[in-house]
């Protein structure tokens, strides 16, 4: 069967265009601020580890102490510097829906780094006490 033409000439309606699919949300701010707020604990985790390996093989104590001041000296810049990026880009994260629930992550863990660098800092300045 054939479709009559109209009396009036052919059809002026345009056939509507077909919907064109949502790109899904990208998670990439999200995913790097909480993976370089984690950096730094990594670290840490690290040098924890290394240091009681070190105590359990050497009875005079100089590996435990050596270990632990390169782990200090290594964990504290990289909690402040990858801590403040990832503060710096979790928030642009949470702003634009680009990993919001990363992003909050990522600027928590990241405010924690930092916190607890400076609270070693200032009680070691001060003489303080944790």
């Amino acid at each position: 069967m054939t479709i009559p033409e109209s009396p009036y000439g052919p059809s002026s309606v345009a056939t509507p265009p077909a919907p064109v699919p949502l790109d899904p949300p990208r998670r990439g701010l999200g995913t790097a601020s909480l993976v370089l707020s984690l950096v730094p604990v990594a670290l840490a985790l690290i040098f924890l580890v290394i240091v009681i390996v070190a105590g359990a093989t050497d009875d005079t104590g100089w590996a435990i102490l050596g270990w632990a001041i390169l782990g200090a000296y290594v964990v504290a810049p990289a909690a402040i510097i990858l801590g403040g990026l990832a503060i710096g880009l979790g928030i642009p994260a949470v702003v634009k829906r680009r990993g919001r629930g990363l992003g909050i992550v990522g600027i928590v863990v990241g405010g924690l780094d930092v916190v607890a660098v400076l609270a070693i800092v200032l009680s070691i300045l001060f003489g303080a006490v944790l």
